[in-house]
């Protein structure tokens, strides 16, 4: 059974929720660039951008905690 779909609400104020995004892209010389992007709903400001040519769980779950703190 499915349940009924629902806007999803807007935060109340900033540090309430965030969006994480995966961007991936390539460099000229062929290597491949990922970029973790990490928004505030709420201000709609970018906090963070974490780019390497490779983000690894472990990495991007640490990324996360030192949003937190």
């Amino acid at each position: 059974m499915k349940g009924t779909r629902a806007p999803m609400r807007l935060p109340q104020g900033p540090n309430r929720r965030w969006s994480l995004d995966f961007v991936h892209d390539r460099m000229v010389n062929g290597r491949a660039l990922r970029l973790l992007t990490v928004h505030d709903d709420y201000t709609r400001e970018c906090l963070w951008i974490e780019a390497d040519t490779s983000l690894s769980g472990p990495r991007v779950a640490r990324v996360l905690d030192e949003q937190r703190a």
